[in-house]
């Protein structure tokens, strides 16, 4: 009797897996450059821009004519959803980028620098935006922050009249002359890679920007800045992300050389959206074919490469399980992993995966034990808004440990209700 159900089991198993596919489901929008290829169909260049097995190029390189007055900007073909007001309450999407670069000087001088950018959505590069304007804004229009609708994360290498120095990065909204800004105790330039994350939080209106080199994990000063922006106020729903750079008389080159782009709210615009839900479907059944593996042997072992405070969840028994196994990845015990991506969450990052950018047991327990010092101290692994000393977590932490003041680290909240010596 049983055996005689089998075919409408699987029948009305397909059935349900085609309707499934039919509804409009609330995915976020990601997409990942781990590198780029020339003529990426991805990207939408403008101006001087261009890709090349080198990375993505936002101004003339150092071949055939003058590369000084360049401008150039690439942005994702797709347009992304900032907020949506369909409900009667604006929602506004969080959202988390990530991209490594590098800024070549030509000669002993160099300028301006490149930006990444949030801009309505089918925008083009704005005349007369070289030099200083960074490829964002009219000469006519950068100080004056009614003409436009851009928010912008600078990373400058020229000091102009609005200019804190020749290198520095900044916050600006609307306008050339950033909100916040922080310069920087080591060049931005001529170094191996640099790696920079870009966050927003709807619910803090915060956006937060870190930045590290990959031949300094650790340098004196600050490299993060935050400012809190309503973004539904400044940009439409729907919104381009991307890219871009300038040039003047003195020129450099600016390369990114991978991209990850990441957003919390619905891209699609009432229409159903099947490939998205089958990417949700593919990426269930890969994990699963990831746990069969991992039953039937030992010969691999899982590496998360996102632990994170946020991952781990209760199950009715008040038992901690490791969720969002979406960037998880089976890896061989001999061969190790084998991705140069660098995925996961800034904070959580051992130092090795930014100059490596592969993930491992190390790293996982390295990430394991960032979230066993959130608990205790009772603060994020990362807090932008706070004085140089305390932005990172771990190393606020060593500091008072050398100094022997180590419980000056823990959570205030526990009353000093604990043991000492553990």
């Amino acid at each position: 009797m049983a055996l005689s159900n089998i075919p409408s089991c699987l029948v009305f198993n397909q059935l349900f897996i085609f309707f499934l596919l039919l509804l409009p489901h609330a995915m976020s929008i990601s997409f990942e450059f781990p590198s780029f290829s020339t003529n990426d169909i991805n990207l939408t260049l403008q101006g001087d821009a261009f890709t090349n097995p080198d990375g993505l190029q936002l101004t003339k390189d150092t071949r055939g004519s003058s590369i000084g007055g360049s401008v150039g900007c690439a942005l994702y073909h797709e347009r992304v959803r900032l907020w949506d007001n369909s409900t009667g309450k604006p929602k506004v999407t969080d959202f988390t980028t990530h991209f490594s670069f590098i800024i070549t000087s030509v000669d002993k001088s160099s300028a301006d620098g490149f930006t990444f950018f949030i801009t309505p959505f089918n925008s083009n590069i704005p005349n007369n935006s070289a030099g200083g304007f960074l490829g964002l804004f009219s000469n006519e229009s950068a100080i004056n922050g009614t003409q436009n609708q851009i928010v912008a994360v600078e990373f400058d290498t020229y000091r102009n009249p609005w200019d804190p120095s020749d290198n520095h990065v900044g916050i600006d909204v609307d306008s050339i002359v950033s909100k916040a800004n922080v310069t920087l105790q080591t060049s931005i330039k001529n170094r191996p890679k640099a790696y920079a994350w870009v966050s927003y939080n709807s619910t803090t209106q915060n956006l937060s920007v870190f930045l590290t080199f990959a031949d300094i994990l650790v340098f004196n000063g600050s490299s993060s800045l935050s400012y809190i922006v309503d973004l539904k106020t400044i940009l439409p729903e729907w919104v381009s992300v991307g890219f871009s750079g300038a040039t003047d008389v003195v020129t450099e080159l600016h390369t990114i050389l991978s991209w990850s782009f990441s957003s919390t709210l619905d891209a699609g615009d009432g229409f159903p959206q099947p490939k998205k839900t089958g990417d949700g479907l593919t990426q269930n059944k890969q994990h699963r074919k990831r746990e069969h593996k991992k039953q039937i042997g030992v010969d691999h072992w899982f590496s998360s490469e996102d632990i994170k405070s946020s991952n781990i969840i209760l199950d009715s028994n008040f038992n901690a399980k490791l969720g969002d196994f979406g960037l998880a990845r089976l890896v061989d015990h001999e061969l190790g992993s084998q991705t140069t991506v660098l995925v996961g969450t800034i904070g959580y990052l051992a130092p090795e995966c930014l100059t490596t950018g592969k993930a491992s047991k190390e790293s996982d327990v390295y990430s394991f034990w960032v979230v066993c010092l959130e608990i205790a101290c009772g603060r994020n692994p990362i807090e932008p808004r706070a004085e140089p000393s305390k932005v990172r977590l771990l190393e606020s932490v060593w500091d008072l440990y050398g100094n022997d003041q180590l419980l000056e680290a823990i959570d205030k909240g526990l009353s000093m209700e604990f043991d000492k010596g553990k």
